[in-house]
C-alpha cells in the first residue's frame, strides 16, 4: 500500500472485512464480461492487442453471466466490478448492472470512458451504477494515440469527466503511468485536481496472460521510478510497511476474479485458474479449489526469499503480479526489488 492510500478507514468496516477475510467470503468480485475492446493498448494483460482480438476464445455467455453474478452474490459479494476488455461495448451491461442491484450488491464498472456519453451516463445512474473507475493513460490525444491507438482519446476523457458532474455516480481516475505517460504524469494529476476526481496512481505492467511478450517493454525504467521518488508527488510512489511485513494479499480470501472465458481466479490480477464455470458451479469451486485452498493456507515462511529480504520492510509487492512476470506465486520480480531498494533509500 503506497503513503497516499492509508486512509482512515471506519472500524466496523474494517473488521467485517477482516471477518471476511478470515472465513473466506467473495466481498470483492470483478467479473470480466468481454475481451472486446476499442482500444489497442500496447501494454493489455490479456493478449496482444496489436496484433489479434481473440474472437475465437469461447466466452462466458449472457446467461451464464447472470448465474454467475446471482451465484457471487449468494457467496457474499457485496461489491460487484464489471470489467473487460471495455465494458461498454457489451450488448447486455444494463443487464448485468440490474443484476447486481436486484442482488443488494454494490455495482462498479471499470472503463476507458472512450463510449460514454450523457445519455449512458444517465442510465447508469437510474439503474444504480455506484462507481465508475475511469483509466486515465496520458493527458494528450498524442499519447492516446501512440499507446492506445485511438484518435481523441484524452478529449473524450475530459468530455466524460464532465458528463459526470452532476450526478450521484462517484468516479475514480486510475493515472496509469507508463513509458509515453511519464513526461506528462504531473499534468494528469493537475487533471484530476481541476475537476475534483478523486484519483489513485498505478505503474504496474505484468507480462500478458496468454503468454505473449511485450508488455513490459512499456514500463517505466529504474531512473524514471526514482524520479518519481524524489519528485513532488513522491508519496504515491514510496512504500514502507508500519509493522510486520506481510507478503500475501487478500487473493481467493475476500477477493475473487473471474474472467471472461469462466475461469475462476484469486483475483483478476492474479490469473491462477482454479475452476472453470461452464463445467462446474461457483459455489463448488469458491469453497473447494485445490488452488483457492492452498493459497489460503499459504503461511509467512512459505515467502522463502520475502522472509530473508533485507527490503521487505519497504516491498508493496503484489503476488498477481509476481505470478504474471515468474510464474511464482511465492517469489519475487526485478522491479518489485528495485523499487523497495528505491523506497529504502529514500526513506531511510
Amino acid at each position: 500500500m503506497n503513503m497516499k492510500d492509508r486512509k482512515n478507514i471506519p472500524q466496523v468496516f474494517e473488521d467485517s472485512m477482516r471477518e471476511a477475510y478470515d472465513n473466506f467470503i467473495p466481498v470483492y468480485t470483478t467479473i470480466e464480461i468481454t475481451l472486446g475492446c476499442n482500444f489497442r493498448c500496447k501494454h493489455c494483460y490479456n493478449f496482444d492487442r496489436t496484433v489479434s482480438n481473440k474472437s475465437d476464445l469461447p466466452l462466458m455467455s449472457t446467461e451464464l453471466i447472470l448465474k454467475t453474478i446471482n451465484d457471487v452474490a449468494k457467496q457474499g459479494a457485496l461489491f460487484i466490478t464489471l470489467t473487460g476488455g471495455e465494458v461498454l461495448l457489451h450488448n447486455d451491461l444494463e443487464k448485468f448492472i440490474k443484476e447486481i442491484i436486484n442482488n443488494n450488491s454494490v455495482c462498479r464498472l471499470k472503463t476507458n470512458a472512450f463510449a460514454l456519453n450523457k445519455k449512458i451516463i444517465s442510465n447508469f445512474e437510474n439503474w444504480g451504477v455506484s462507481t465508475i473507475d475511469i483509466t486515465m493513460y496520458g493527458a494528450s490525444n498524442e499519447t492516446y494515440k501512440k499507446f492506445c491507438d485511438v484518435n481523441d482519446g484524452f478529449t473524450q476523457l475530459e468530455k466524460a469527466i464532465n458528463y459526470f458532474k452532476n450526478t450521484k455516480i462517484k468516479i475514480f481516475l486510475n493515472i496509469f503511468i507508463h513509458k509515453y505517460s511519464y513526461d506528462e504524469f504531473e499534468q494528469m494529476i493537475s487533471f484530476a485536481k481541476y475537476h475534483d476526481v478523486e484519483f489513485y496512481v498505478a505503474t504496474e505492467i505484468t507480462e500478458r496472460y496468454d503468454g505473449s511478450k511485450g508488455a513490459k517493454d512499456y514500463e517505466l525504467t529504474l531512473s524514471e521510478r526514482e524520479t518519481l521518488m524524489k519528485g513532488n508527488y513522491k508519496d504515491y510512489f514510496l512504500s514502507k510497511c508500519s509493522g510486520t511485513p506481510q507478503f500475501q494479499c487478500a487473493c481467493a480470501r475476500n477477493v475473487c476474479g473471474i474472467n471472461s472465458q469462466g475461469d475462476v481466479m484469486p483475483c483478476i490480477g492474479a490469473p491462477v485458474k482454479s475452476g472453470n464455470l461452464f463445467n462446474d458451479s461457483f459455489e463448488n469451486i469458491w469453497n473447494n479449489s485445490k488452488e483457492l485452498n492452498e493459497i489460503r493456507n499459504i503461511k509467512r515462511s512459505d515467502f522463502k526469499s520475502c522472509v530473508t529480504c533485507d527490503v521487505n520492510e519497504y516491498c508493496s509487492r503484489s503476488s498477481g503480479g509476481i505470478y504474471s512476470n515468474t510464474g511464482d506465486y511465492y517469489g519475487c520480480d526485478t522491479t518489485t526489488y528495485e523499487n523497495a531498494k528505491l523506497s529504502k533509500k529514500l526513506m531511510s
